[in-house]
């Protein structure tokens, strides 16, 4: 039945009926204008924010900053460097559940929607009503793309536009796939990393794929807020970001109800990352800080740190560790000998326990482990402490003349023979640094009683025959002083300078057997000024031979001889050996009175080891890209370090002394290669004197002849074998090598060498500082030498030096150098005083009073 038939009894529509009519058709006229006007004004905003939108085809070359990695010889990885802490992962190498929990988490809909996802928009706007708050956000992983790679991270309406229109664009030109690639490599979760492999090693030290459902859930719960959820800042957000992630691939099908509890129930073990350079620190800080510095020189920064190098170096891992542990130890000894100050602290006893835990803490927290949630961690953990470092350590009681020490939770004793550098008493309470020594009882610790050094030192060593460098090891403490003491400290190198000057006196007709009489002798060095060289404890000992005067480190004799030979021809000469320090044209020289650097003495010493040969010293092998391309392959080169310039350039000076011979009687391989240094400094050179330098009998590849270098090897020998070098002769294999020390003992050093490996030890303030009296590179820096060695050579075969062709090792003491052609010298006449050089006055007033030689 009609139920307006009555209102109407004449016929016809309702009024009521034609008024619902007309509002009908204007309602509906107005909303099809309306949107029409939406239709215009969506298509007039997207043509308005559309203009300065970027080119979304540079997704397609996707080049993110990826983490460079550095490698030692054994394939450890020693070093990394970035800005930020990423790692490409093909989308073929995703794990399965990694992509299911993010979709779930971030974008259920992924799947399904073309960029932007509206129901997701609509049921978002809702929940944040309802709640009076954002408590959903409604950003597709494709517009977390667009904002990440294109846009600013501030809220506005204008980015929310662009946001949404260059989603729409990148899922036409990209499918679902690449999009997952992008977003799962290119996002910030935290704790450092970029991309859910980083993040993977930096939370779990796990490589992608090891990852369990429980840790899978947690790097997904990440994204929208990383420094916010992460559990290194808060656990409780963090257990609540993981247990959503697990309801909603609940909710998308992707695991069962009794999965999500298995990994909620789960407990993880999480750790902090720390920066690259804090990874570096683990492992051969200024080796790989050596690297960094030669590769940003030759390629730049970004190179180094965006491109995902792989670097492979020289560096030999087991060797660097003995180093630091062997200059470590030496350092502290050293600094013992200077004696006990006092206790960091004397605590009360009520304050012991408090320090004891808080001790603990420190250490654990040092490691840099969390256990997640909270309530995992196990009870009672024991303090890690290891061999390797100092500790602080709590005396808890002083009885049968052992010192009882915790530290942390570790209890130990200090026997007498580990604190016998000490004479003051000490009291319980008393804290104080200690290193671990191995075990006095099978639950007792043994500690040593220790002080942090003031003193610095560095270790280095390369293999001769190649220039590989082994060890760099460039000062006490990376983080304390990331200065390089090997290479950017020059310093005096005392007596260690010496075998230079006679190995330039070897190839001038000296020999072993050629006497020098070491008497008082005067030399005017300026106007007015003169010097008077002195032995170490002011005797002499007349007539005496080369070697001896070597093996005891004679200062007189090394002076004279060097006034001998002649300054501009030993100049010359050490730039042959690969010395690039400024050499001054001084007798003091003699003595080590200029500045050179560890590095380059080691590498000077190399020559001698290696039969005259000159490796130019390398630490990277190769270097490759993340597209497996080589960059550059190094390998060991027979040549000096200074390489020859044009022709022009080595012209010989222009001055009545210089001039070149024929060229049969030349190396001149070799010539050119110093004719540069020779017109830098305006050398006069005999044309004996650059046959000797440059001569044809030095063979192709050589500096100076085998002849020579083996007879130098001698005579280090016998440095070892009875003279200052004597503590290295515990190595029990053939070693050569000097000691050097400076005046009043501010720098002390050796250099020694097996056919297989050479070493440089220096010891110092940074500051010329006084070591303290008799703290000669004999007593102190050869023992460092000798604990290094003594574990870098331990699996090597023992091998003595090679007998070049044609050297009578009968005769050796009468054998001069190689290159010699100038009639034998079997003495040099002595001389009480000596008149001013041609060379220039002297840097010696330095050296006037003071001594500096060794025992």
């Amino acid at each position: 039945m009609n139920p307006y038939e009555n209102d109407n009894p004449f016929g016809g529509t309702s009024p009521k009926l034609r008024g619902l009519s007309r509002l009908i058709k204007i309602l509906a006229g107005l909303t099809f204008f309306a949107a029409i006007l939406g239709f215009v004004g969506a298509i007039g905003i997207y043509i308005y924010f559309s203009q300065d939108l970027p080119q979304i085809n540079t997704l397609k070359d996707y080049n993110p900053s990826i983490v460079s990695e550095v490698y030692s010889a054994d394939g450890t990885k020693i070093g990394e460097f970035w800005k930020e802490c990423r790692y490409l992962l093909p989308f073929n190498e995703i794990p399965k559940k990694i992509i299911e929990a993010f979709v779930a988490s971030e974008d259920a809909r992924f799947f399904e929607h073309r960029g932007v996802d509206f129901a997701s928009i609509i049921r978002a706007f809702i929940k944040n009503v309802r709640a009076g708050r954002i408590v959903q956000g409604a950003s597709t992983i494709t517009q977390q793309i667009a904002r990440s790679f294109f846009l600013s991270p501030e809220r506005t309406f204008t980015r929310k536009i662009k946001e949404a229109i260059l989603a729409t664009q990148i899922e036409k030109n990209l499918n679902k796939e690449d999009i997952l690639f992008l977003y799962l490599n290119q996002i910030f979760l935290g704790n450092r990393a970029y991309g859910i492999d980083a993040a993977a090693r930096n939370y779990f030290q796990k490589n992608i794929e090891e990852l369990n459902l429980a840790e899978i859930s947690l790097i997904a719960g990440l994204p929208s807020a990383p420094t916010l959820y992460s559990p290194i800042n808060n656990m409780t957000l963090a257990r609540e970001q993981q247990a959503s992630v697990l309801q909603r691939m609940v909710d998308e099908g992707y695991i069962t109800e009794k999965e999500a509890q298995e990994a909620l129930n789960t407990p993880l073990v999480i750790f902090k990352a720390g920066t690259d350079k804090d990874f570096n620190y683990k492992y051969a800080p200024y080796f790989t800080e050596q690297v960094r510095r030669i590769v940003i020189e030759k390629y730049g920064e970004d190179f180094l740190y965006k491109k995902g190098l792989r670097i492979y170096t020289t560096a030999d891992l087991p060797m660097i560790q003995a180093a630091q542990r062997a200059l470590k130890q030496g350092l502290e000894e050293v600094s013992k000998l200077r004696g006990f100050k006092k206790p960091l602290a004397s605590l009360k006893p009520d304050e012991s326990e408090a320090f004891i835990q808080k001790t603990h803490e420190e250490i654990l927290d040092e490691t840099g482990i969390l256990y997640f949630p909270e309530d995992s961690r196990p009870k009672n953990l024991p303090t890690p402490v290891t061999e390797d470092r100092l500790y602080k350590a709590i005396i808890t009681d002083i009885q049968d003349n052992l010192w009882h020490v915790m530290v942390g939770h570790v209890y130990g004793v200090i026997p007498q023979k580990d604190r016998r550098w000490i004479w003051q008493k000490l009291s319980k309470g008393d804290v104080i640094w200690v290193r671990k020594k191995g075990m006095y009882s099978p639950n007792v610790a043994r500690f040593s009683l220790e002080k942090i050094p003031e003193i610095e030192g560095a270790l280095y060593a390369l293999e001769p025959d190649t220039g590989k460098v082994r060890v760099m090891v460039g000062g006490y403490d990376f983080k304390r002083s990331e200065f390089n003491r090997v290479l950017q400290a020059h310093r005096q190198p005392g007596s260690s300078f010496k075998p230079i000057i006679y190995a330039a006196a070897l190839d001038k007709g000296y020999s072993p057997s050629t006497i020098v009489t070491d008497s008082p002798v005067t030399f005017q060095v300026g106007d007015n000024e003169y010097w008077t060289p002195k032995n170490y404890g002011g005797s002499f000992r007349g007539p005496i031979t080369v070697k001896t005067a070597l093996t005891h480190s004679v200062n007189v004799a090394a002076a004279k001889v060097l006034h001998d030979i002649g300054m501009d021809y030993a100049l010359a000469y050490a730039r042959k050996l690969g010395l690039q320090s400024e050499i001054y044209p001084y007798l003091s020289t003699a003595l080590g009175a200029s500045d050179t650097t560890l590095g380059e003495m080691t590498e000077a010493y190399a020559v001698f080891a290696d039969e005259g040969r000159h490796h130019t010293p390398f630490l990277i092998r190769l270097i490759i890209d993340q597209e497996g391309s080589v960059i550059e392959r190094f390998s060991a080169s027979e040549t000096i370090s200074e390489k020859a310039e044009d022709n022009k350039e080595n012209e010989p000076p222009e001055n009545e002394k210089t001039t070149i011979p024929d060229n049969e009687e030349m190396n001149r391989e070799l010539l050119e290669k110093g004719l540069a240094f020779i017109k830098e400094k305006n050398l006069n050179l005999t044309n004996d004197e650059l046959k000797i330098l440059y001569g044809a009998r030095i063979p192709p590849h050589h500096v100076i002849t085998p002849q020579t270098a083996f007879v130098m090897t001698s005579l280090l020998k016998n440095v070892v074998d009875h003279g200052t070098g004597y503590r290295a002769k515990a190595l029990n294999r053939p070693a050569a090598g000097k000691t050097g020390t400076t005046n009043d003992e501010t720098d002390a050093l050796f250099i020694g060498y097996t056919p297989q490996l050479i070493a440089g030890v220096w010891v110092g303030f940074d500051e010329l500082k006084k070591i303290g009296k008799g703290m000669t590179g004999g007593i102190i820096a050869a023992p460092i030498w000798l604990d290094f060695m003594q574990v870098a050579l331990e699996k090597k075969p023992v091998k003595d030096f090679k007998v070049p062709e044609g050297v009578d090792v009968t005769q050796l003491e009468t054998i001069a150098g190689g290159s010699a052609i100038l009639e034998a010298r079997k003495e040099l006449p002595d001389v009480m005083s000596a008149g001013q050089q041609e060379s220039s006055p002297d840097r010696s007033v330095d050296f006037l009073y003071e001594d500096t030689s060794e025992l």
